[in-house]
């Protein structure tokens, strides 16, 4: 009987905050975070678009700070999102120790797939060397997922929605409909990007300007390269298991590579 009324208090809790959200998402829907250390989470819609998305720490507000993927076809914005990566210095053209994390909620394997495929064809094209990885940079989502026995990404995207509400659990969580769990998501998405363009877009866009002029003659140089099939040959799978094997090691280099260039343009490091 306790179990019983257990089931019925998180169905109630997940209607109310349902209700509340102001939101309603269909059924379809998947959940999109990439991490390069700029790091975006998108909601994709069951046609495939942009239902919304948010800017996750202050340098993936300065990539994207004056483009809008709402309403785009995920692999747009992905492009979209890597190309301004590219253009700012986050992925540099000229080093192999650049990184992308994937994470997907892992309900549709296909759209799991086509991200990954489409983010490395994406990188190839530009003759950006970079690591492509699933599962995200912290370890934490790693752990919940062998706790309870679900992905990486489920792991996630449902400690994104306990971190946003606050009133439920992690195991409430586990029970709610992922109908639910998204409108949350997209509720506090467009909450957050309206503060980011009341409060932050127009010192943000400063930033990348600046960090687009300091790289813009090594991308010029890489893009000519491309373009007249003079480009050193990308090995995206070889970068990936060799970070994969040294993931310590290459993270370090990465965050220090990261952290001199923002100590270079006088840029403070979130």
């Amino acid at each position: 009987m306790k179990k019983v009324f257990a089931i019925i208090s998180v169905l109630v809790l997940a209607l109310t905050l349902s209700a509340c959200s102001g939101e309603t998402v269909e059924d379809g829907t998947s959940y999109l975070a990439v991490d390069i250390n700029p790091s975006i989470e998108f909601v994709v819609n069951e046609d495939d678009q942009i239902e919304s998305y948010t800017l996750l720490n202050e340098d993936a507000e300065i990539v994207a700070a004056d483009l809008d993927f709402e309403g785009m076809a995920y692999e747009d914005a992905l492009d979209l999102y890597l190309d301004a990566a590219i253009e700012t210095g986050y992925l540099d053209v000229n080093s192999e120790d650049n990184a992308v994390f994937i994470t997907t909620d892992g309900e549709d394997e296909a759209f799991e797939e086509n991200v990954n495929t489409e983010v490395r064809n994406h990188l190839e094209e530009r003759g950006v060397g970079a690591a492509v990885m699933a599962g995200g940079m912290d370890d934490i989502y790693h752990t919940l997922a062998e706790e309870h026995s679900i992905g990486v990404g489920r792991a996630r995207l449902l400690s994104r929605a306990v971190e946003i509400d606050g009133d439920i659990t992690f195991e409430e969580a586990l029970e709610m409909d992922m109908g639910d769990i998204m409108a949350i998501l997209v509720s506090d998405h467009h909450n957050q990007m309206q503060s980011f363009k009341n409060n932050r877009q127009q010192t943000r866009e400063a930033m990348k300007s600046a960090l687009e002029d300091e790289v813009r003659s090594e991308v010029e140089a890489r893009n000519q390269a491309v373009e007249e099939g003079n480009a050193p040959e990308v090995d995206i799978d070889g970068l990936t298991q060799d970070f994969q094997e040294n993931k310590e090691a290459r993270m370090s280099e990465y965050q220090s590579r990261r952290k001199n260039m923002k100590d270079h343009m006088d840029i403070p490091v979130s």
